[in-house]
């Protein structure tokens, strides 16, 4: 949060909150402290976040719940400040700092007036109250001046503002000296950080939007600039207004891919034409969109991330365990050959001699260099007793190899439980589908402890897995396909909710969704036609790790084939292949069969 957008709530918290009524002081979290105002438009919650190295504050987007033990500061402000009003905000000009001025009057009459300070700059954001005299009452982060010229924050000190950095003041210089500013860079010097580091209340957000106001990128330098004198006055002068806290259109900007980009007062131009960019009612409004959609994606990626590591840890330990188990395996099928001995032996018994540790005989089914077979003996036994433990071995060996295969087969189902589980969690596009995907993962642990590293280790109590409705996407003739999301809702889709005769996709050899054209849900008497099916192919391709691919192989069958392995996990199905589809996926393509849920008709799409 830069001093263009402090300015700018500035500006219409003082204009819309003034008068307003501080009624509570929460802390939901250790670096985050929230104020909760009833102004004459309603209730109104103001979130500060102290983190260092990102510092911000904008209307609050949730409302977690307070800590049995919240802060001392929050404490504080609960006994001096509750029930003050909000009588105006202001932010020091071109510096990330903005001035809650609050005041009430006392049993006597006497107004009493105090001001909230919220430091955005340096490593340790601050909130300090001060009172009408300059005096610190209490501060977020009390502050010990350390070494000359250091500034402290204690309570009964004088509050100082930070002293002016050593940077140029904008107003000073007005539109004709900042261009002169730029333009006496060396050739090789960046502009954007020649801004950042000599003018006051320009950050690199700031800087490159100056930037390109004057047809200009961000990777500018001195020697771009000088035939740009004209344009950058011009940039300077449409901009200085905005360092004040003037919003024209204030809005959010989006990249191609969704992720939210940056709030601004105004509609941006550094990114070009290929961002989305949407509007608001105030730049109050844009910030909290912003920080909203940002916290949002920032937790989905950091519960994907989690999720996708500790499935792919599991992975490769299942791969290490099935390796071991094959060759377990082909050990076993080596020593299958005792029955043969046992069988040989029992033909020769007049061939071996007492005591005898080994003998060789001749076996009628070889030949060749093969024909003459030496079978190890134990001389303490005789012929008919080795024969006997030859035969014990081989049953042994059958019953080790038997029991490997099954527990191979459920191995190799698990694996690719997990690579479906892996796939699905990096296209989930909701936290509620990640912590549906997590609940499977926990309930693999409860089917096969060992998977997870056994049963010593003391699990959780399952979680509640939710029921989704599957995406929905509208074909080329307007039947509807419906695309599984998690495990359960593929086996829910595809086993439960499509009928025996709607087509049902997958790729070929590979994890990936389920995906069921619902035959009910076209025109009335119709039936799919090629572009249709050929549409659902692409979605199942899409919905898979090769989403990026051309000439995917996709399966289709009816869904009424679909059956279930005794024992498989979630989304694990058995069909036999009555048509392939080679078919490239279209990002483009598929967005724009996408249906909302309304749209979609909720249950009734089933």
């Amino acid at each position: 949060m830069d001093a263009v957008l402090l300015a700018a709530l500035a500006r219409q918290w003082d204009g819309e909150l003034a008068g307003g009524r501080l009624e509570r002081v929460h802390a939901p979290e250790p670096q985050r402290l929230d104020l909760a105002l009833r102004t004459r438009g309603g209730p109104v919650r103001i979130a500060f976040r102290l983190t260092p190295g990102e510092a911000r504050c904008h209307l609050a987007y949730d409302s977690p719940p307070n800590p049995p033990a919240p802060g001392g500061f929050a404490l504080f402000l609960r006994r001096h400040a509750l029930g003050d009003r909000l009588l105006g905000a202001r932010a020091l000009p071109g510096e990330r700092h903005l001035v809650l001025r609050l005041g009430h009057e006392d049993e006597v009459g006497r107004r009493e007036l105090r001001e909230l300070h919220f430091e955005a700059f340096g490593p340790r954001p601050n909130l300090v109250l001060v009172d009408g005299a300059g005096r610190i009452m209490d501060a977020f982060r009390r502050l010990a001046a350390v070494g000359e010229g250091g500034r402290a924050l204690l309570p009964g000190l004088a509050y100082e503002p930070p002293a002016p950095r050593d940077k140029r003041d904008p107003w000073r210089l007005g539109p004709e000296g900042l261009a002169s500013f730029l333009l006496a860079a060396a050739p090789a010097e960046g502009l954007v950080d020649r801004l950042v580091r000599g003018v006051r209340g320009f950050s690199p957000l700031a800087a490159r939007e100056i930037l390109a106001r004057a047809g200009l990128d961000g990777t500018a330098s001195g020697r771009d600039a000088v035939e740009r004198e004209g344009q950058l006055v011009e940039a300077f002068a449409s901009f200085l207004p905005l360092l004040e806290g003037r919003a024209e259109a204030p809005c959010v900007a989006y990249a191609p891919d969704g992720r939210p980009l940056a709030p601004w007062p105004e509609r941006p131009r550094q990114w070009g034409e290929g961002v989305r960019l949407v509007l608001h009612p105030g730049p109050a409004q844009a910030v909290t969109a912003f920080y909203a959609e940002r916290d949002r994606v920032q937790r989905l990626e950091g519960l994907r991330s989690s999720l996708v590591r500790e499935i792919v840890r599991r992975r490769e330990r299942l791969a290490l365990k099935l390796a071991r188990q094959d060759e377990e395996w082909r050990h076993a099928g080596e020593e299958l050959v005792f029955r043969r001995w046992g069988e040989l032996l029992l033909a020769h018994l007049g061939q071996v001699a007492p005591g005898a540790t080994s003998v060789e005989v001749e076996d009628w089914e070889a030949a060749g260099e093969d024909a003459r077979v030496r079978i190890p003996l134990d001389p303490d036994l005789s012929a008919s007793d080795n024969a006997a433990r030859l035969f014990a071995r081989y049953r042994k060996a059958r019953r080790r190899r038997d029991a490997l295969g099954e527990e191979m087969e459920r191995g190799r189902q698990a694996l690719r439980h997990l690579e479906d589980l892996e796939d699905a969690a990096r296209r989930a596009e909701e936290e509620a589908v990640l912590e549906a995907l997590a609940a499977e993962l926990g309930a693999e642990d409860r089917r096969d402890p060992a998977a997870a590293g056994g049963p010593a280790r003391r699990r959780p109590p399952p979680r509640p897995i939710p029921a989704f409705r599957p995406l929905a996407y509208r074909t080329p003739g307007g039947f509807v396909a419906l695309v599984g999301r998690t495990g359960r809702e593929n086996d829910r889709l595809s086993l439960r909710e499509a009928a025996d005769d709607d087509p049902w996709f997958h790729v070929a050899q590979g994890p990936g969704a389920h995906v069921v054209l619902r035959m009910a849900t076209g025109p009335p008497g119709a039936r799919p036609g090629p572009d249709d099916l050929l549409a659902a192919a692409v979605l199942a391709a899409y919905h898979s790790p090769q989403r990026h691919g051309a000439h995917v192989q996709v399966d289709q069958c009816a869904a009424g084939r679909l059956r279930k392995a005794p024992g498989a996990p979630p989304g694990l199905v058995l069909y036999d292949r009555e048509r392939g589809w080679s078919v490239t996926p279209d990002a483009a393509v598929v967005e724009a069969m996408r249906l909302a849920d309304a749209q979609a008709g909720g249950d009734d799409a089933f």
